[in-house]
């Protein structure tokens, strides 16, 4: 119950915490339209877009604890080499675990939405140039494969799995609906051979933005919900160690042997009292889909979602 974003505002910026544990200067603003390009689709590299970014954090926050007027760059974390970004960019080149995973000879894979595909933005791959424009983006994959490969022994090591927008429960959306969605992914894991070595970890990009009493630790973002599903979970456990995205991080480093990406991933809490691995691994359980209620189909169906989240 302790867990918060890297980033002080979330959604785009969270889902680049997620597989790099900085944001390489980014912070969220907004994005726009970039210099003499027609928008693409999402928020990445191939979107033309660009936004706010500060080389350090003093840069960041003025005395008074309010952004500054920042420059405005391609929002695109660069390949090695500087390409990657439609213009020039400031931004410096940043590893992710993608590649440490990679560098392990490690299988990965992103099921997330694809180009042109609404929610294509919370994809993880497209705003780093290493992903978007070499082999990698091989791994990135549409979401409904996660069921099949899940279900057939054929997930990687590592996944990142993002709903589309009509099953991702902000504000609009179903929250039931994305319940069963959630419940879907869970018992494809349950019902396949990898089960019995697996951890998932549930999270979200954005606060419900209601009022939290718990305050965020220095230079973490928001609190958010974090469930952990594994054979080795304590069960009925509530782990109040503060753990941030940069967790996840840590978590898959050490379990791969893998070295960390920065000093976040390094020091971050990996979860360690969640599970416990001398215990008898715990069963499968089945996971319950629910209906939708008549009130809630007519709810969806009289205010249909802007095209982002389609």
């Amino acid at each position: 119950d302790r867990t918060f974003e890297g980033d002080a505002v979330g959604s785009w910026g969270a889902h680049t915490i997620l597989a790099s544990p900085h944001q390489n200067g980014f912070y969220q603003a907004g994005h726009h339209g970039g210099v003499g390009q027609e928008d693409g689709p999402g928020w990445g590299c191939d979107s033309f877009k660009d936004g706010p970014w500060a080389a350090t954090m003093e840069d960041y926050f003025d005395e008074n604890g309010e952004p500054p007027p920042p420059p405005h760059v391609p929002t695109c974390m660069p390949m090695e080499n500087g390409l990657g970004p439609y213009r020039p960019s400031p931004v410096p080149w940043t590893t992710t675990i993608m590649n440490r995973m990679d560098e392990a000879g490690l299988p990965w894979g992103i099921y997330a939405p694809q180009y042109g595909e609404g929610s294509y933005g919370w994809s993880v791959c497209p705003t780093f140039a290493d992903c978007l424009y070499t082999e990698q983006t091989e791994n990135h994959v549409p979401p409904e494969r996660f069921d099949h490969d899940a279900k057939n022994g054929l997930l990687p090591s590592l996944s990142f799995v993002i709903p589309r927008a009509h099953d991702s429960q902000h504000n609009s959306a179903s929250m039931l609906q994305g319940d069963n969605w959630i419940a879907e992914q869970v018992a494809a894991v349950m019902e396949g051979p990898d089960w019995e070595s697996s951890a998932i970890f549930i999270t979200y990009d954005d606060c419900g933005c209601f009022y939290d009493h718990v305050p965020p630790p220095p230079d973490a973002g928001i609190r958010v919900p974090m469930v952990i599903v594994s054979p080795y979970a304590r069960a009925g456990f509530t782990d109040s160690n503060v753990a941030t995205f940069a967790s996840m991080q840590a978590y898959t480093e050490r379990n791969f042997g893998l070295a960390p990406m920065s000093t976040e991933d390094a020091t971050a809490y990996p979860y360690t009292d969640s599970f416990d691995y001398t215990q008898e691994p715990l069963p499968r359980i089945v996971m319950e889909q629910h209906p939708l209620p008549a009130w809630e189909i007519q709810y969806l169906r009289s205010h249909p979602p802007e095209p982002e989240f389609t």
